[in-house]
């Protein structure tokens, strides 16, 4: 029997532990198999004087959303999770994938931290579409 699956879309830090840098390794450690898919890639977390790197590109983001579902990973899914998003075009895509993967899979269990990344105010209408159909939100205190 396979371990349960988390579908877990954030960020990557190269220096620090946030996002997936953070989350990928106690998942595991716990008996979860994690498809982590990064939203952006970053030298460190931004609490330092210098930060390098950047959101993902969206035709890259997008094409690893493809190679999820190419491996019926939505559909296998148990929980599926986003947070530090860093684009508007990002946060669209991760949008759309959110909820084919819950029409793919109804059982499927979203978890919602809706730390963006993106100060664009016409993003808030998706970031609270994502917050009304996540099973659970958090905030963690900075």
């Amino acid at each position: 029997m396979k371990p349960p699956l988390v579908i877990s879309i954030q960020s990557q830090v190269v220096h620090g532990h946030v996002g997936n840098s953070a989350a990928v390794f106690p998942m595991q450690a716990s008996g979860l198999e994690v498809a982590a898919i990064p939203t952006v890639i970053f030298s460190n977390t931004p609490d330092y004087p210098t930060l390098r790197g950047g959101p993902v590109p969206p035709d890259l983001f997008a094409d690893l959303l493809l190679g999820a579902c190419e491996r019926g990973l939505p559909q296998r899914a148990e929980w599926l999770m986003t947070g530090y998003i860093g684009s508007v075009e990002v946060a669209l895509l991760a949008a759309d994938f959110v909820a084919r993967a819950k029409a793919a899979n109804p059982s499927l269990r979203y978890l919602c931290d809706p730390v963006m990344g993106i100060t664009v105010r016409a993003f808030t209408s998706r970031r609270n579409w994502l917050r009304s159909c996540a099973t659970g939100c958090c905030r963690w205190p900075i």
